[in-house]
């Protein structure tokens, strides 16, 4: 009987144990059936074409990057013409922009590597580099086109944790004082820096806190994409050096290497009491995104076997109407082409009598009144150059009018003349007449005086004889 127990525990043991190993093997041959399925699908296809720039094999991975080639390069020559090109200045919508890059001030630190400064980041410090208030690029060897803060390292994917302590550690000692938040991204990463100010204008960065697209593995709290851009308060770096880096219990030190930047320095964050912020919109939409726009906009863009639905933090909320805040301020896997694309559409691009928007109701009120006063200010020497316009106008007007009256006196001066040399003559003649004239009627008084003097010489003649 006893035997019997055995045998049939035994058997129990050993069904449980083949069900789970079938179990296993069914779930792993579903897993990587579904995988090549999407690599062989048009999705995958879609990015792996040369319309997407290279980015199809690092989107297969959490922590890829974008591979510069033929397809996707742009040349130092095409460089200069993006630099020259003009830029569109409406006075007085900037106001907003200009008051919060005082108040919130970025420093940009970008990761690179020699191999990629021609490709890479010279077009960062072309387009949206150029907004941050300091960008710095990190890299294991010196150049004379972007400023390169070097850090002793090797280059490679298991070097890169060495690379993101050495920034922190250089911010720390160098620029933790000048500015209020930092900013890290890739060299195949787009920013709208301006949405980054405005986001970060409700925050004080004496919040120890960190802002990116949040994943939820390997960190309680969760990390943020290193690819999609994290920024970090002034208050947090300070606590990440001077907590974690102190202690390798925390934080690894730079002679590890391997391993995922982003999730070590998340472990790190967290482990040093930087807590892992959201940042989402109101209406719960992603500001940071982790691959380019179109992966994100399109429903289908992300196929359900992919890795990114097992990392995200938040619940999923893709497609045209949930995916993208309209804040949005980050995008990944950008090739070089599609920086300058971006930089179109975002800050060149207007659609006519279609460019005044309702200001966020959760801006500041002390942002909006300096924004009013600067706009006032901007438009007050527009107002009064215009004012000086109509002055001018009125006064060559005036001018002209001046002068046509002139012409006008000297076309009517002879005719004037002419008319007073008639007048002139009349009068004479009339005088001549006149002076021939009076000699005639003084001969009649005359003879007049003499008639009467006649009669009454006769008249006392005939008194005299009478008497």
């Amino acid at each position: 009987m006893a035997a019997v127990k055995g045998n049939t525990r035994g058997f129990i043991w050993n069904f449980c144990f083949g069900l789970f190993f079938g179990c296993c093997i069914t779930y792993l041959t579903v897993k990587f059936s579904r995988l090549n399925e999407f690599r062989s699908s048009s999705h995958m296809q879609k990015f792996d074409s040369d319309s997407n720039n290279g980015a199809g094999e690092a989107l297969r991975q959490p922590d890829g990057h974008v591979i510069v080639d033929d397809t996707n390069r742009v040349l130092e020559s095409e460089l200069k013409h993006f630099q020259d090109s003009h830029h569109h200045n409406f006075v007085g919508q900037d106001a907003l922009a200009q008051v919060l890059y005082d108040k919130v001030r970025v420093l940009c630190w970008i990761m690179t590597g020699p191999q990629n400064i021609n490709t890479k980041a010279v077009h960062i410090f072309a387009t949206w580099g150029k907004r941050c208030n300091k960008v710095i690029f990190i890299s294991s060897e010196p150049s004379d086109k972007v400023p390169i803060v070097k850090v002793a390292t090797k280059e490679g994917r298991d070097f890169l944790w060495q690379k993101t302590r050495g920034a922190f550690q250089h911010i720390y000692d160098n620029f933790l004082d000048d500015y209020d938040w930092f900013l890290k991204a890739d060299d195949d990463t787009f920013v709208i820096v301006e949405n980054l100010r405005y986001f970060l204008s409700s925050y004080t960065p004496d919040t120890s806190i960190y802002f990116g697209h949040k994943f939820k593995r390997y960190v309680k709290q969760g990390y943020m994409s290193g690819g999609g851009g994290y920024v970090t308060s002034r208050t947090g770096v300070k606590n990440l050096v001077e907590i974690a880096f102190k202690d390798p219990s925390k934080c690894w030190g730079m002679d590890k290497k391997g391993g995922a930047e982003d999730v070590e320095i998340g472990k790190c964050f967290e482990n040093s009491g930087v807590v892992a912020g959201d940042s989402r919109d109101s209406l719960e939409r992603n500001r940071f995104h982790p691959f380019q726009p179109e992966a994100h906009l399109d429903p289908k863009g992300l196929p359900d076997a992919f890795w990114y639905w097992d990392y995200i933090y938040y619940p999923r909320n893709e497609g045209f109407e949930g995916c993208c805040s309209d804040y949005s301020i980050t995008f990944h896997y950008i090739p070089p082409a599609a920086l300058y694309n971006l930089e179109y559409l975002v800050y060149h691009l207007r659609p006519f009598g279609v460019g005044t928007y309702p200001c966020p109701a959760d801006v500041p009120k002390e942002i909006l009144q300096e924004a009013r006063s600067r706009q006032q200010s901007q438009e007050q020497p527009h107002d009064d150059q215009e004012n000086k316009q109509v002055e001018q106008g009125k006064e060559q007007l005036s001018q002209e009018k001046q002068r046509e009256e002139a012409q006008e006196k000297q076309e009517s001066q002879p005719k004037q003349e002419k008319e007073a040399n008639v007048d002139n003559e009349r009068t004479d003649l009339e005088k001549a007449k006149e002076t021939e004239q009076k000699p005639v009627e003084i001969e009649k008084e005359i003879v007049d005086v003499l008639k009467n003097e006649t009669k009454k010489s006769e008249i006392e003649d005939k008194k005299d004889s009478v008497r």
